[in-house]
């Protein structure tokens, strides 16, 4: 196996990483799981009225696994999908009620009856996976370029005039989405639901990054969590960092580090095949 016994540090959130990781053993590969993200749940009451809102949008869309993890946590914690609607001034008629496969089991009858009228939508293929473990049967998603560019292009979001997008995701993330439904006439609803935070960084691995010839590769899937880990790094795990082949799944996260002075950084597919597939391309 090519990936064999190569030592391949991975900075996915704690709760996103365990797919990767699973694969890399399973080529063989050493995983050393260092999450550069810690995910940070929202309940505020401001929050858990936008929660209560999106659940009757018309459209939802979950930026990511995080987001969908998440927004089921907090409508679990709070019995949410009990709560009555809340409308707000500028919604003329009643929103929706959601689908039924979206909802917790403790749903009421009113929004099962009412369920096909909402549709759900993901990111990417990673999301759809942790929605379908939440209950979501049918999640819309971009077969190629999985991120809000993708998902903005997506035929179901063309026309919106009138109807109701609520959009699940951290706190401070980007607008670019957010901004193309708007144009196009939604009325949105962004229930901004965890924070993104530096974890309390794991200083062997930080340790073994910064020790020459001791990781053969570093899989980076966030920009936010690249910045984490810079930061986190001394001068001399920096300077290590910058010749040990990193890989990056989008164009944006790849600008980021090579503007950091990454000097072997590879651009992957958005998948964990993708990932994989450009580990097996490089060290093949």
């Amino acid at each position: 196996m090519v990936l064999a016994g190569r030592h391949v540090l991975v900075t996915r959130p704690t709760a996103e990483g365990g797919g990767l990781e699973a694969a890399l053993r399973e080529g063989g590969a050493v995983p050393v799981m260092l999450p550069a993200i810690d995910i940070q749940p929202i309940d505020d009451p401001a929050v858990l009225q936008q929660i209560t809102l999106a659940l009757y949008a018309d459209d939802i869309v979950f930026v990511s696994p995080s987001a969908v993890r998440v927004f089921y946590r907090l409508v679990s914690r709070f019995d949410l999908a009990r709560a009555p609607l809340v409308a707000t001034p500028a919604q003329s008629a009643p929103m929706v009620a959601a689908t039924a496969t979206a909802l917790p089991a403790a749903a009421t009858a009113s929004a099962k009856t009412t369920a096909a009228m909402q549709r759900v939508f993901a990111v990417g293929p990673g999301t759809v996976r942790v929605l379908r473990d939440h209950g979501v049967v049918r999640a819309i998603c971009p077969r190629e370029q999985h991120d809000a560019a993708g998902v903005a292009a997506l035929p179901e979001l063309t026309v919106l005039n009138g109807r109701t997008v609520a959009i699940v995701a951290g706190v401070g993330g980007r607008t670019d989405l957010a901004d193309a439904l708007d144009a196009r006439g939604a009325r949105l609803i962004r229930v901004e639901c965890y924070r993104r935070a530096v974890p309390s960084f794991d200083i062997e691995a930080l340790m073994s990054l910064g020790r020459s010839g001791s990781m053969d590769a570093v899989i980076v899937t966030s920009s936010v969590g690249l910045g984490n880990l810079w930061q986190a790094l001394d001068a001399r795990g920096r300077t290590t960092w910058e010749s040990i082949p990193t890989f990056m799944p989008h164009e944006r996260i790849v600008a980021a580090g090579r503007a950091l002075g990454l000097r072997q950084v590879v651009l992957t597919g958005s998948t964990d095949t993708g990932i994989l597939a450009a580990l097996n391309r490089f060290f093949g």
